[in-house]
């Protein structure tokens, strides 16, 4: 006899706090100015909202040894990009030695997987 198996999951939880990262301009021994990379208060950051929906689709057959399964599963179904945290670099500028830029470390996108499983007896 076989069984077709609908399932999902839906996963959320509030951002990560995270350290930000901003520039100063600080005075040099010598004379002159730098500009300096210089992180913020720890932890004074939030990411945004995490959340993600998973959904399989798995065929369950019984044989006379056991049970065979089929499934077709995805992650992140709807392929949010979830923040986990930023890259900071440094970026040219017209006015001055560079200007500080952030870019999103996101998460994974729709990710397909197939498989198969036995379960035998005696």
């Amino acid at each position: 006899m076989a069984v077709l198996a609908v399932t999902g999951s839906f996963s959320f939880h509030t951002g990560w706090p995270g350290t930000g990262q901003h520039t100063e301009q600080i005075t040099l021994p010598g004379g002159g100015s730098q500009t300096i990379i210089v992180p913020d208060p720890i932890y004074g950051l939030q990411l945004p909202n995490y959340y993600r929906i998973d959904a399989r689709l798995t065929k369950r057959t019984t044989l006379r040894g056991g049970d065979l399964r089929l499934f077709l599963e995805v992650s992140n179904l709807t392929n949010r990009s979830n923040v986990f945290g930023y890259d900071y670099f440094q970026a040219p500028n017209a006015t001055g030695p560079f200007v500080l830029k952030r870019d999103a470390e996101g998460g994974f996108p729709i990710v397909p997987s197939i498989g198969v499983s036995w379960t035998g007896w005696r």
